[in-house]
């Protein structure tokens, strides 16, 4: 093994290790020592990776929206929607429809909240927001249905956070929002 293969490899491991923390825990909970310990890395290795926390912060935020981005430029979008698939289609925006955690997926939105009020994330969550109204925008355009593009997104997010935060099954989610846009999309005919 080369030392590039090595170095990418214990990067890799140091941001995972990162990452599992910030899922864990929080923010606060990300330290170098926190990180070489759950990666079982030596402690330099971090510092040699990520000179201080927020460099490594902001690290693993970064590869959290650019997964999230790079997800949601997969799914795939019919020409003609009714309104049940564009529920769908946003649904799979917000909550990916492959994602088995639910625990998981709440506490990742709790975190994405949280980065909007620390400094140095605030600009990187907000692109992520921007990018993913600027999607579900462009898509609504094309549909005919771009002025009820924010308010699709409000009625979806907020119904996705009610259903992390209670029992109900994800076709239930479905159902909902399936309701709510059915009431607010202009009838199709």
């Amino acid at each position: 093994m080369s030392t590039t293969d090595k170095t990418v490899t214990t990067r890799e491991k140091i941001l995972r290790a990162a990452e599992e923390i910030l899922i864990a825990h929080s923010f606060s909970a990300i330290t170098h020592r926190s990180v070489a310990n759950m990666a079982g890395v030596p402690l330099g290795s971090t510092t040699y990776h990520f000179k201080d926390k927020p460099e490594l912060i902001n690290e693993v935020m970064r590869n959290i929206l650019e997964a999230e981005i790079e997800r949601r430029s997969r799914i795939n979008v019919v020409a003609t929607p009714n309104h049940e698939q564009v529920g769908d289609y946003l649904i799979e925006l917000f909550v990916p429809t492959d994602f088995q955690n639910r625990h998981r997926l709440a506490v990742l939105y709790e975190r994405l909240l949280e980065a909007r009020n620390i400094e140095g994330l605030q600009p990187m969550v907000a692109q992520d927001q921007s990018h993913l109204f600027e999607t579900v925008k462009r898509q609504f355009s094309i549909w005919g249905f771009e002025p009820f593009a924010g308010t699709a997104m409000a009625i979806v997010e907020g119904r996705a956070v009610q259903w992390l935060n209670q029992e109900s099954d994800f076709e239930q989610l479905k159902l909902s929002i399936r309701e709510d846009l059915a009431l607010l999309l202009p009838k199709q005919g």
